[in-house]
């Protein structure tokens, strides 16, 4: 009822049914008119409620047409100029409904981007022309597939990177704390691969200069089954990301440790004084 009597927008066809009932109104009032002047025979009352639904007309029928339209709102005082209002008002129902939303109905909730079609990638300029050319990313900016992909593809290099053990020599190669110690790396390259005995993983001792030693690094770099050796090292700035120290060598992993050797070994008893 709400919407029925205070609209927000009009198609053309409601527009015409409350103009035609705006206009009758108007001709069955004991109105007199000429041209350029309305008046009501000194009927104050009558006066009053008849500029009260002009009001009403102009806010609640014109207004909202406008809006669907696509007419700039300041247009709205073309309909109080005697002769121009019959042209607006026809102007009005004969242009068609616009296909954007009103800006004055955006509202915080509402996303500024519903869709990537006719959008421009945020990274290469790219104009997306489908919607499955592209993406939405959480801050309402639109990337095309091609750079969502290698944003991401980078987001991951960057968490590996962080990932990298201590130990590792500054350069394009290095291992993550992820390793898990299979000794793969250190026989297929031993003048560059080295074993960290307390933490019981391996790490690059030395990058490789010779053809030779890049070849065998490539070797370890597809071979090692936890994906734990990565080549993008040149890349990052290995000053300005530290690394990470592996999960069992930080105070709460060797606390961790700790209670579930303990808890293992009460186990163990518990299970051998069952059994006797």
């Amino acid at each position: 009822m709400k919407e029925f009597l205070f609209p927000h927008k009009l198609r053309r066809l409601n527009y015409f049914v409350r103009d035609l009932t705006f206009e009758a109104i108007l001709y069955f009032s004991p109105a007199n008119f000429e041209p350029g002047k309305l008046s009501f025979d000194g009927d104050w009352p009558l006066t009053g409620l008849l500029g009260i639904w002009l009001v009403y007309c102009a806010i609640f029928v014109i207004l909202p047409r406008m809006r669907d339209s696509g007419t700039p709102s300041w247009l709205v005082v073309l309909a109080f100029i005697p002769y121009v209002n019959v042209l607006f008002g026809l102007a009005l129902l004969f242009k068609p409904s616009s296909i954007f939303p009103s800006a004055s109905r955006v509202t915080p909730e509402t996303p500024s981007i519903t869709s990537v079609a006719g959008s421009i990638c945020a990274s290469c300029g790219t104009r997306l022309l489908f919607a499955n050319d592209g993406v939405i990313t959480t801050d309402q900016s639109v990337l095309c597939n091609s750079c969502n992909e290698s944003h991401a593809s980078l987001e991951e290099a960057q968490d590996s990177f962080r990932h990298r053990l201590p130990e590792n020599v500054p350069g394009k190669y290095y291992v993550t704390k992820h390793c898990m110690d299979c000794d793969l790396c250190r026989e297929t390259a031993p003048a560059i691969f080295a074993r960290h005995d307390p933490g019981g993983y391996s790490y690059v001792r030395t990058q490789p200069r010779t053809p030779e030693e890049v070849a065998l690094m490539s070797e370890c770099v597809h071979g090692c089954c936890m994906g734990a050796i990565h080549d993008d090292g040149d890349t990052f700035d290995w000053q300005a990301v530290p690394a990470e120290t592996p999960d069992h060598l930080t105070p709460e992993g060797q606390a961790l440790e700790q209670r579930l050797s303990e808890q293992k070994s009460s186990s163990c008893c518990h299970d051998r004084t069952g059994h006797k």
